[in-house]
């Protein structure tokens, strides 16, 4: 213990040697940085800290390693596991899921959709986290969601307990909180007789790294160096005569296209996580020929992409959209295209946290904010 205190101490010397040698080397920006914010003094001085200081991502991790090694556990809202990164769920504001929850049933009602609730990291390694980590209960709230939605909605798949059955598995990034393809391929399994199509076996499928080394957001957050690098792994079907055509569209326009479901190229001016579907856009519009010809709808967040290349097996055309990032004349164009199967795919970070009632809505025809049932 000692040891530690003494290590502890001397990362508490460097630290704050690095912070004055820092503001000496950049006086003359911090100065110009900390007369144009706002604020009381603590408040100037955090702001032209990190706008100016050129020491500021060394500094970051010293600061992280002078915490660990002082015996903390999470920082920043994240967990270091010894094997990789988990971010906590908190809920900023309670109100939002009642909303949220209200408005897909409202869609489910308009669209005749079914739905897919997916937990977070932090519930399904819940093991791999300290025993006095403070949760947010997604398995409590996502079986109540799932409950509620289920008189509206087509179908109801809660995320839980079908990843729980798996949580000794790579289900998500060590470094990234999305999802990894081999839950996609779960979720594909589960999806089956809700949009109407048998499931290709495992054994039909090869386990094929795309890329190694990849560092996601969660990392870029933490500053420290010893945490292990993901390998973006796909589950390629070991045949497949088909040809695909992907396009990314943003509300200024289309953004990127490419003749892959795994565009690595798409890694290079973002993370490696990036090569599933080119990364998020407002709308990505996929299309498989030689897939059946039909079409499928799926609205959701970044959780839904790792399973769109399972479901290109068996639909012709898939349009997935962020009704987020959507501008409303893309909202009100969609709401005039038809396809043949819709479906919801949230993770329970943004229905807790992010309003979905306008975007939802505006494709439902029903623009005016949702107020949630009692």
């Amino acid at each position: 213990m000692r040891r530690y205190r003494i290590i502890a101490a001397v990362y508490t010397l460097l630290l704050f040697c690095g912070l004055l040698g820092s503001i000496f080397l950049s006086f003359g920006s911090f100065t110009a940085a900390y007369g144009a914010a706002e604020g009381f003094f603590g408040e100037k001085t955090e702001a032209a800290l990190r706008q100016s200081l050129p020491l500021r991502d060394p500094l970051r991790r010293w600061k992280t390693k002078l915490l660990m090694l002082g015996g903390g556990q999470e920082i920043d809202g994240i967990y270091f596991t010894g094997d990789g990164l988990i971010e906590n769920l908190t809920v900023a504001d309670e109100t939002v899921a009642g909303q949220n929850l209200t408005a897909l049933a409202a869609f489910c009602r308009q669209r005749e959709a079914s739905v897919v609730l997916l937990p977070s990291a932090c519930a399904t390694s819940r093991h791999l986290l300290p025993e006095a980590a403070l949760l947010f209960d997604q398995e409590g709230w996502l079986q109540e969601a799932a409950a509620q939605l289920s008189a509206d909605c087509g179908s109801v798949i809660n995320g839980y307990p079908l990843l729980s059955e798996h949580e000794s598995s790579r289900l998500f990034y060590r470094t990234d909180p999305r999802p990894t393809q081999l839950t996609g391929y779960l979720l594909y399994q589960a999806l089956g007789e809700t949009l109407d199509y048998i499931p290709y076996a495992r054994e039909r499928f090869s386990n094929t790294p795309l890329l190694y080394d990849c560092y996601g957001s969660l990392y870029t957050r933490w500053s420290y160096d010893k945490v292990r690098a993901d390998v973006v792994t796909a589950l390629l079907p070991l045949q497949d005569s088909r040809s695909y055509r992907m396009l990314h569209t943003a509300p200024e326009g289309a953004t990127a296209a490419y003749s892959s479901l795994y565009p690595t190229e798409a890694a290079a001016s973002a993370n490696g996580m990036d090569c599933v579907l080119g990364g998020l856009s407002a709308r990505i519009d996929v299309v498989a020929q030689g897939s059946r010809p039909r079409s499928l709808l799926l609205v959701g967040d970044e959780n839904a992409l790792c399973v769109i290349p399972y479901l290109a097996l068996h639909y012709e055309s898939i349009t997935f959209i962020d009704v987020t990032l959507c501008s409303e004349a893309m909202l009100d164009g969609l709401a005039a295209e038809q396809y043949d199967r819709t479906l919801l795919l949230y993770g329970t970070p943004t229905l807790l946290n992010d309003d979905l009632t306008g975007g939802l809505g505006r494709l439902t025809g029903a623009a005016a904010p949702l107020t949630p049932v009692p």
